[in-house]
Protein backbone atom coordinates (compact mmCIF):
# COMPACT_ATOMS: atom_id res chain seq x y z
CA UNK A 1 0.00 0.00 0.00
CA UNK A 2 1.31 3.46 -1.07
CA UNK A 3 2.24 6.42 1.48
CA UNK A 4 -0.77 8.12 0.82
CA UNK A 5 -3.38 5.18 0.75
CA UNK A 6 -2.55 4.66 4.51
CA UNK A 7 -2.61 8.53 4.80
CA UNK A 8 -6.14 8.52 3.44
CA UNK A 9 -7.20 5.40 5.20
CA UNK A 10 -6.31 6.75 8.45
CA UNK A 11 -7.95 10.00 7.49
CA UNK A 12 -11.46 8.31 6.99
CA UNK A 13 -11.04 6.14 10.09
CA UNK A 14 -9.75 8.95 12.43
CA UNK A 15 -11.62 12.16 11.46
CA UNK A 16 -8.39 14.22 11.14
CA UNK A 17 -5.87 14.59 8.64
CA UNK A 18 -3.02 11.85 8.96
CA UNK A 19 0.28 12.04 7.90
CA UNK A 20 2.58 8.96 7.55
CA UNK A 21 6.34 8.24 6.63
CA UNK A 22 7.41 4.79 5.42
CA UNK A 23 11.22 3.68 6.01
CA UNK A 24 11.89 0.54 8.36
CA UNK A 25 8.83 1.62 10.53
CA UNK A 26 5.84 3.13 9.37
CA UNK A 27 5.32 6.59 11.80
CA UNK A 28 1.91 8.05 11.38
CA UNK A 29 1.20 11.74 12.95
CA UNK A 30 -2.66 12.92 13.11
CA UNK A 31 -2.96 16.30 13.42
CA UNK A 32 -5.96 16.97 15.10
CA UNK A 33 -7.95 20.61 15.11
CA UNK A 34 -8.64 22.55 18.32
CA UNK A 35 -11.18 24.87 18.95
CA UNK A 36 -10.46 27.42 21.58
CA UNK A 37 -12.10 31.05 22.42
CA UNK A 38 -10.94 33.52 24.19
CA UNK A 39 -12.20 35.00 27.78
CA UNK A 40 -12.29 37.64 29.62
CA UNK A 41 -13.85 38.09 32.90
CA UNK A 42 -14.60 41.16 35.60
CA UNK A 43 -16.06 39.17 38.31
CA UNK A 44 -14.65 36.12 40.62
CA UNK A 45 -16.81 32.68 39.23
CA UNK A 46 -16.48 29.75 37.33
CA UNK A 47 -16.23 29.70 33.37
CA UNK A 48 -16.30 27.27 30.78
CA UNK A 49 -16.23 27.21 27.50
CA UNK A 50 -19.06 27.84 25.42
CA UNK A 51 -20.40 24.48 23.40
CA UNK A 52 -18.47 23.05 20.47
CA UNK A 53 -15.34 25.21 21.71
CA UNK A 54 -12.44 23.36 23.55
CA UNK A 55 -10.93 25.72 25.79
CA UNK A 56 -9.70 29.64 25.64
CA UNK A 57 -6.73 30.64 24.31
CA UNK A 58 -6.12 33.37 26.44
CA UNK A 59 -7.76 34.23 29.30
CA UNK A 60 -7.92 38.33 30.57
CA UNK A 61 -8.84 38.95 34.26
CA UNK A 62 -10.44 42.69 35.31
CA UNK A 63 -11.96 41.88 38.60
CA UNK A 64 -11.53 45.40 40.35
CA UNK A 65 -10.49 45.56 44.00
CA UNK A 66 -12.80 45.83 46.41
CA UNK A 67 -12.94 49.42 48.22
CA UNK A 68 -14.29 50.03 51.37
CA UNK A 69 -17.03 52.08 52.21
CA UNK A 70 -16.22 55.16 54.83
CA UNK A 71 -18.04 57.77 56.65
CA UNK A 72 -16.94 60.78 58.77
CA UNK A 73 -17.25 61.06 62.77
CA UNK A 74 -17.62 63.94 64.62
CA UNK A 75 -17.78 63.80 68.77
CA UNK A 76 -17.99 66.25 71.06
CA UNK A 77 -18.77 63.67 73.97
CA UNK A 78 -16.24 60.73 75.23
CA UNK A 79 -18.12 57.29 74.66
CA UNK A 80 -18.21 54.80 72.19
CA UNK A 81 -18.67 55.22 69.02
CA UNK A 82 -19.22 51.93 65.86
CA UNK A 83 -19.89 52.79 61.87
CA UNK A 84 -23.42 52.96 60.12
CA UNK A 85 -24.87 49.56 59.31
CA UNK A 86 -22.74 48.84 55.42
CA UNK A 87 -19.79 50.61 56.55
CA UNK A 88 -16.70 49.69 57.24
CA UNK A 89 -15.21 52.49 58.94
CA UNK A 90 -14.24 55.77 59.79
CA UNK A 91 -12.26 58.10 57.07
CA UNK A 92 -12.04 60.92 59.21
CA UNK A 93 -12.59 61.38 63.42
CA UNK A 94 -12.85 65.18 64.50
CA UNK A 95 -12.55 64.91 68.38
CA UNK A 96 -13.99 68.32 69.92
CA UNK A 97 -14.40 67.34 73.75
CA UNK A 98 -14.37 70.20 75.89
CA UNK A 99 -11.99 70.18 77.97
CA UNK A 100 -13.02 69.75 81.97
CA UNK A 101 -13.13 73.53 83.88
CA UNK A 102 -12.53 72.56 87.55
CA UNK A 103 -15.03 74.55 89.48
CA UNK A 104 -12.57 76.84 92.02
CA UNK A 105 -13.55 79.37 94.42
CA UNK A 106 -11.55 81.79 96.78
CA UNK A 107 -11.25 80.97 100.21
CA UNK A 108 -10.33 83.53 103.17
CA UNK A 109 -10.25 82.31 106.95
CA UNK A 110 -10.10 84.10 109.89
CA UNK A 111 -9.54 80.95 111.96
CA UNK A 112 -8.16 77.48 112.08
CA UNK A 113 -10.29 74.69 111.49
CA UNK A 114 -10.97 71.84 108.39
CA UNK A 115 -12.33 73.82 105.10
CA UNK A 116 -13.88 71.88 102.37
CA UNK A 117 -14.83 73.25 99.02
CA UNK A 118 -18.15 73.20 97.65
CA UNK A 119 -16.73 72.22 93.80
CA UNK A 120 -13.21 71.09 93.24
CA UNK A 121 -10.78 73.31 95.44
CA UNK A 122 -9.88 76.59 96.22
CA UNK A 123 -7.63 79.11 94.58
CA UNK A 124 -6.75 81.43 96.07
CA UNK A 125 -6.34 80.67 99.83
CA UNK A 126 -5.74 83.28 101.88
CA UNK A 127 -4.89 83.08 105.67
CA UNK A 128 -5.39 85.77 107.87
CA UNK A 129 -5.35 83.98 111.45
CA UNK A 130 -3.49 86.35 114.30
CA UNK A 131 -0.98 84.62 116.14
CA UNK A 132 -1.93 84.01 119.47
CA UNK A 133 -0.62 86.57 121.62
CA UNK A 134 0.95 86.65 125.15
CA UNK A 135 -1.42 89.04 127.34
CA UNK A 136 1.53 89.68 129.75
CA UNK A 137 3.59 91.44 126.56
CA UNK A 138 2.37 94.53 125.08
CA UNK A 139 4.00 96.00 121.87
CA UNK A 140 3.34 98.90 120.12
CA UNK A 141 4.88 101.60 118.07
CA UNK A 142 5.79 105.68 118.55
CA UNK A 143 6.98 107.88 116.36
CA UNK A 144 7.59 111.88 117.59
CA UNK A 145 6.68 115.06 115.20
CA UNK A 146 8.08 117.55 117.85
CA UNK A 147 10.22 118.49 121.18
CA UNK A 148 8.08 117.20 124.16
CA UNK A 149 6.79 114.62 125.84
CA UNK A 150 5.21 111.81 123.78
CA UNK A 151 2.22 109.72 126.39
CA UNK A 152 2.29 106.57 125.59
CA UNK A 153 -1.11 104.21 126.80
CA UNK A 154 -0.22 100.66 126.71
CA UNK A 155 -3.73 99.00 126.83
CA UNK A 156 -3.03 97.26 129.39
CA UNK A 157 -5.79 96.14 131.54
CA UNK A 158 -5.00 93.85 134.62
CA UNK A 159 -3.98 94.68 138.13
CA UNK A 160 -0.10 94.36 137.55
CA UNK A 161 2.79 96.22 136.53
CA UNK A 162 5.19 96.92 134.26
CA UNK A 163 8.44 94.33 135.30
CA UNK A 164 10.52 95.16 131.76
CA UNK A 165 10.36 97.24 128.93
CA UNK A 166 12.28 97.45 125.91
CA UNK A 167 12.72 100.53 123.34
CA UNK A 168 14.52 100.31 119.98
CA UNK A 169 14.34 102.07 116.25
CA UNK A 170 11.70 99.85 113.81
CA UNK A 171 15.25 99.64 111.43
CA UNK A 172 16.86 97.58 114.46
CA UNK A 173 19.19 97.49 116.96
CA UNK A 174 22.41 100.00 116.45
CA UNK A 175 22.13 99.57 112.53
CA UNK A 176 25.08 101.40 111.04
CA UNK A 177 22.77 102.12 107.43
CA UNK A 178 19.68 103.32 108.67
CA UNK A 179 20.87 107.23 109.34
CA UNK A 180 20.95 107.42 112.97
CA UNK A 181 24.55 108.42 112.78
CA UNK A 182 22.81 111.43 110.85
CA UNK A 183 21.21 112.34 114.60
CA UNK A 184 22.47 114.66 116.82
CA UNK A 185 24.69 112.91 119.75
CA UNK A 186 22.52 111.16 122.77
CA UNK A 187 19.88 110.52 120.78
CA UNK A 188 18.30 106.99 122.13
CA UNK A 189 18.61 103.97 120.39
CA UNK A 190 17.68 101.55 122.59
CA UNK A 191 16.80 101.33 126.02
CA UNK A 192 16.56 97.84 127.76
CA UNK A 193 14.87 97.88 131.40
CA UNK A 194 14.24 95.47 134.33
CA UNK A 195 12.37 95.98 137.92
CA UNK A 196 14.44 95.82 140.71
CA UNK A 197 12.26 94.04 142.62
CA UNK A 198 9.09 91.99 142.09
CA UNK A 199 7.54 94.54 145.01
CA UNK A 200 4.15 96.74 143.63
CA UNK A 201 5.25 100.29 142.16
CA UNK A 202 3.99 103.50 143.82
CA UNK A 203 4.93 105.69 141.39
CA UNK A 204 6.61 108.41 143.40
CA UNK A 205 10.07 108.29 142.02
CA UNK A 206 11.76 106.92 145.04
CA UNK A 207 12.51 104.10 147.05
CA UNK A 208 14.01 100.28 146.01
CA UNK A 209 9.96 99.23 144.77
CA UNK A 210 10.30 102.06 142.39
CA UNK A 211 13.57 101.45 140.85
CA UNK A 212 14.59 99.80 137.25
CA UNK A 213 18.15 98.94 136.25
CA UNK A 214 18.93 100.19 132.83
CA UNK A 215 21.00 99.58 129.93
CA UNK A 216 21.10 101.71 126.66
CA UNK A 217 22.59 102.45 123.75
CA UNK A 218 23.32 106.33 122.00
CA UNK A 219 24.86 108.25 119.33
CA UNK A 220 27.85 109.47 120.64
CA UNK A 221 29.64 112.34 119.93
CA UNK A 222 32.23 111.06 117.27
CA UNK A 223 29.27 109.51 115.07
CA UNK A 224 29.29 105.85 116.75
CA UNK A 225 27.55 103.78 119.86
CA UNK A 226 27.91 104.50 123.12
CA UNK A 227 26.24 102.61 125.71
CA UNK A 228 25.44 103.42 129.72
CA UNK A 229 23.99 101.91 133.04
CA UNK A 230 22.19 103.29 135.70
CA UNK A 231 19.65 102.48 138.35
CA UNK A 232 16.68 104.84 137.72
CA UNK A 233 13.41 105.73 139.38
CA UNK A 234 11.29 106.22 136.63
CA UNK A 235 8.44 104.25 138.23
CA UNK A 236 7.31 108.10 138.72
CA UNK A 237 3.72 109.95 138.13
CA UNK A 238 5.55 112.74 136.91
CA UNK A 239 6.13 112.97 133.05
CA UNK A 240 9.76 111.96 131.08
CA UNK A 241 11.54 115.08 130.95
CA UNK A 242 15.10 115.42 128.89
CA UNK A 243 17.94 113.33 130.91
CA UNK A 244 14.53 110.94 132.53
CA UNK A 245 13.63 110.28 129.20
CA UNK A 246 11.63 107.20 130.16
CA UNK A 247 8.90 107.32 132.74
CA UNK A 248 6.08 104.75 134.01
CA UNK A 249 3.30 106.66 135.00
CA UNK A 250 0.93 103.91 135.67
CA UNK A 251 0.55 100.52 134.94
CA UNK A 252 -0.72 101.19 131.74
CA UNK A 253 0.88 104.79 131.09
CA UNK A 254 4.07 105.50 129.75
CA UNK A 255 6.13 108.98 128.88
CA UNK A 256 8.83 109.27 126.35
CA UNK A 257 10.84 112.70 125.95
CA UNK A 258 11.27 113.58 122.02
CA UNK A 259 13.98 116.29 121.33
CA UNK A 260 16.38 117.07 118.42
CA UNK A 261 19.78 118.29 120.11
CA UNK A 262 20.85 118.04 123.72
CA UNK A 263 21.67 120.60 126.23
CA UNK A 264 24.67 122.55 125.05
CA UNK A 265 27.43 121.27 127.07
CA UNK A 266 25.56 118.68 128.98
CA UNK A 267 24.77 114.77 128.16
CA UNK A 268 21.36 114.27 128.43
CA UNK A 269 19.52 111.28 126.50
CA UNK A 270 16.34 111.88 124.42
CA UNK A 271 14.02 110.26 121.71
CA UNK A 272 15.16 111.67 118.79
CA UNK A 273 12.12 113.57 116.39
CA UNK A 274 11.29 111.69 113.48
CA UNK A 275 12.71 108.07 113.84
CA UNK A 276 10.08 105.50 114.43
CA UNK A 277 10.83 103.64 117.59
CA UNK A 278 8.91 99.90 118.92
CA UNK A 279 8.42 98.58 122.43
CA UNK A 280 7.48 95.77 124.26
CA UNK A 281 6.32 96.34 128.04
CA UNK A 282 6.40 92.61 129.62
CA UNK A 283 4.09 92.66 132.91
Amino acid sequence: MSVRSIEAEVSIKSGVQAECTIGREVIVEVHEDVNLESLTVTANGNYEPSEGVDGFSDVTVLVPERLPVTESLSVTANGAYEPTEGIDGYDRVTVNVPATVPDIEPLTVTANGVYTAEGDGFNPVTVNVEAPKDPNVIEGEFIGTETGTLTINTGCEGNGFPKAIVIQPVSGVMQSNDGFFDLNPYAMNTFLGVKANGNTPTYDGTGIDNALRTAYTYRSTNRSYASNQVAQYPYDANPAVKGNCVRINSKNTITVWIDTITDSGTSRNYFAVGVRYKYQIFY
